[in-house]
């Protein structure tokens, strides 16, 4: 392993090392002894020691874009990998089961192998959705934060994607950036969940659902998840904060300083809008016409489930199983475009999908016009440059590539059908959770299979590029020498 890269490795395991003594406090909170805890605080001893180790080995130095790249990257698998230790000891797991499990934590992924979530102890299922919570923001400011310390051209990759948020006049520095985005996500935590306190919540499934719905994660603790409440405000209250858990954080942020304008005119926000409010229009007509429900019913599981599957969180009070073919299909679609850039969402996020509708706009208008016409791509007032063009068509021809490659794999380690496989590939590319398939099935899926998809969850998250970088040959005899 390079020495910066292990120097940044292991500044990140000391920290995350405290983490894991969180769910020991609560777990003390509710009665369980320390023996029972025991698991967390050997897994927290492991991080340390092992921070500590690379700590000393590495050395302390600006790395560059690839070494900035692999820190995030491996600091992710070291923390699933760390993390998923209580899981075997408590639950008497396999270890691929149980890095599973936490990857879809941390990815906010959502997906589950466990039988019944309900029946954990309160530290265990903290851990679990507090898992959610860190990886919805802590581990991208991680993330954030190794780059600012690369500088050069691993911080223009982060202004890249900075500048794409087209947040108005807002274009903060990464420390000011990492201080908002918390400030936004710390006030929507608690406000969701002081409102589920408040519609008789305890103050445990309060703070554990809200940790699993702004980051978008979709996990569920509770016997029956969100159909059990069988509540209309309480639907609509996650309906709200799946909502804002897609929208750009920056954005967020202007508004809880008083500048809602400036929402209301981002492009990206605009056609997130309407592209939602589209695909409510079409499911809902299919949902009406197609499965015996009243107007009512169908408004109330239309709107849930529509919110739920663009935002990557996954919540399900009613099957999407049991929803018409047309309404899948377009489910699907909503899976792989995700909502925007700058929030916790998966997909290749809104603002790219954009950029290809431009695309493809122009060149129909180019027929049309004459060969010497300037025929630019505008996304709102600004032009979008041609290296940005090709970084965009870039992600979205690997995630295709990812997808469809995972698919295959899928379905020779599977007996899972041609539709499965690629929504399952696709649910873990967008960190969505495998809506089309029975939690049976996912369970049995093969190690291999289950791997695979742990690696596509990752590769959503991180927005392919350092799954990449890790790929690549020469960077592998980089690590190695």
């Amino acid at each position: 392993m390079d020495r910066i890269v292990a120097y940044y490795l292991g500044l990140f395991l000391k920290i995350y090392s405290a983490f894991l003594l969180v769910p020991v406090a609560v777990g003390r909170y509710f009665g369980e002894s320390f023996v029972q805890m025991e698991p967390f605080i050997y897994a927290a001893f492991i991080s340390i020691v092992l921070g500590y180790a690379l700590d000393y080995w590495g050395v302390k130095k600006e790395p560059d874009a690839i070494e900035g790249m692999l820190a995030a990257t491996t600091g992710w698998i070291a923390a699933v990998a760390i993390g998923a230790l209580p899981f075997m000891a408590m639950l008497n797991m396999g270890f691929v089961d149980a890095f599973f499990e936490l990857m879809a934590g941390f990815t906010t992924t959502g997906m589950s192998i466990l039988p019944d979530p309900a029946v954990m102890p309160h530290s265990l299922s903290f851990w679990r959705g507090f898992s959610q919570w860190i990886g919805g923001l802590g581990m991208l400011t991680f993330f954030v934060a190794v780059i600012i310390e690369a500088g050069g051209v691993a911080q223009s990759l982060l202004f890249a994607e900075a500048d794409k948020t087209d947040a108005g006049t807002i274009r903060p520095s990464p420390i000011n950036a990492i201080k908002s985005l918390w400030y936004v996500y710390i006030v929507f935590t608690a406000l969701q969940a002081t409102i589920l306190y408040l519609l008789d919540l305890s103050v445990f499934d309060a703070v554990m659902y809200a940790f699993q719905t702004l980051p978008t994660g979709g996990f569920s603790h509770t016997a029956g998840g969100i159909a059990a409440f069988d509540s209309l405000a309480i639907e609509a209250t996650f309906t709200v904060f799946m909502f804002i858990g897609g929208t750009n954080f920056l954005l967020l942020y202007l508004l809880l300083k008083g500048r809602p304008w400036a929402v209301l005119r981002n492009y990206e926000f605009r056609l997130m809008t309407k592209v939602l409010a589209l695909a409510l229009v079409i499911i809902g007509l299919d949902v009406w016409m197609n499965s015996g429900r009243t107007i009512i019913e169908t408004v109330r599981v239309t709107v849930f489930m529509t919110v739920s599957v663009m935002s990557s969180t996954g919540f399900e009070p009613t099957g999407v199983r049991t929803f018409p073919e047309l309404s899948k299909m377009i489910f699907l679609m909503l899976m792989f475009v995700g909502a925007s850039l700058g929030s916790t969402t998966g997909g290749i996020k809104m603002l790219r999908f954009g950029v290809l509708l431009r695309v493809v706009i122009r060149e129909v208008r180019s027929f049309s016009m004459p060969r010497s016409a300037v025929n630019p791509i505008m996304i709102g007032a600004r032009r979008i440059k041609t290296e940005e063009l090709l970084r965009i068509i870039t992600i979205v021809t690997v995630w295709l590539t990812m997808i469809m490659g995972g698919a295959v794999i899928t379905i020779v380690f599977s007996d899972l059908a041609m539709i499965e496989a690629i929504q399952g590939m696709t649910s873990s590319m967008g960190t969505m959770g495998p809506l089309f398939i029975e939690p049976g099935e996912l369970i049995g899926l093969h190690p291999v299979v289950k791997l695979l998809w742990c690696l596509g969850m990752l590769a959503g998250r991180l927005e392919i590029l350092p799954i990449l970088i890790l790929m690549n040959v020469e960077v592998v005899k980089r690590i190695r020498g």
